[in-house]
């Protein structure tokens, strides 16, 4: 049997716990986008949005300004975006290999990425529960996906009627 499976007393007769052994603490970095040139220009794009935006609030300002005799300090609102900035899952111990399969983990991180597309298509703000939505469509969609690959692998093959061409000009009947 092994060793962190038995059942160990100690002196006193109390249950000795065999967990350090195989306990770890799960790496950092699985929840966040891997850096990619992709990952690095949607950052790039979004940062230039912001920039511009910040450029048309300003530009709106003043042709409000012009059209207006009177105005008062906290009649314009500021446009100050945050930086973005792509938070990791807090460090937790975990007792077998792999990652953690929270429901509510995953959810959030792809919610994140969801969010973070949206951003990149042009929707600054959207309502939570549009979020949502979309949250649930893209998670059905890789459920749907992954199924398929099940699928896809696991069908037997079967060998065809009529030879099929392949690209290279040779032919199958597989």
């Amino acid at each position: 049997l092994n060793e962190t499976l038995q059942w160990v007393e100690d002196a006193e007769g109390h249950v000795v716990q065999q967990r350090e052994e195989y306990m770890r603490i799960f790496p950092k970095g699985l929840f966040t986008a891997p850096e990619s040139a992709l990952t690095e220009r949607m950052e790039k794009n979004m940062n230039s949005l912001q920039e511009t935006r910040k450029i048309c609030a300003k530009i709106g300002i003043v042709k409000q300004m012009q059209l207006q005799s009177q105005l008062y300090q906290n009649q314009f609102q500021k446009y100050e975006p945050q930086p973005f900035h792509e938070a990791d899952i807090e460090p937790m111990v975990v007792s077998e290999e792999g990652p953690p399969m929270a429901p509510y983990v995953c959810r959030a991180a792809l919610q994140r990425s969801v969010g973070k597309i949206f951003y990149h298509a042009g929707f600054e703000e959207f309502q939570p529960s549009a979020l949502d939505a979309v949250t649930d469509i893209a998670a059905r969609f890789f459920q749907n996906l992954v199924q398929s690959f099940g699928l896809y692998h696991e069908t037997p093959k079967m060998k065809a009627d009529t030879p099929v061409a392949l690209e290279d000009g040779r032919s199958t009947d597989w």
